[in-house]
């Protein structure tokens, strides 16, 4: 058996994602039962979370993994905030 003494010390790593980010604040563009314009996404969500969640930590750079680690998601969506400039908002029924 021989012995590798090369050391790997990076990853091959392969990005193609492009977004279009305006700064300021925008009001939210869809409605409640706007989730029927694509149900591809909402019968995975429904059926399957943690493929859709896996696929959303991908795209936002971190590793498929990341949807099994308890408040993970959570911190997702924070980071996910923070980075597109989302507003926290109170929801009212007003």
């Amino acid at each position: 058996m021989a012995f590798q003494s090369n050391v790997i010390s990076s990853q091959p790593q392969v990005t193609v994602t492009q977004y279009t980010v305006t700064s300021g604040s925008a009001d939210w563009s869809s409605n409640v039962c706007d989730c029927c314009e694509d149900c591809g996404i909402c019968l995975c969500a429904t059926f399957l979370p943690c493929i859709l969640g896996c696929q959303v930590a991908q795209d936002h750079g971190e590793s498929c993994c990341l949807p099994f680690l308890p408040g993970a998601m959570i911190a997702l969506r924070t980071s996910m905030r923070d980075k597109y400039h989302i507003e926290v908002r109170a929801f009212s029924f007003v």
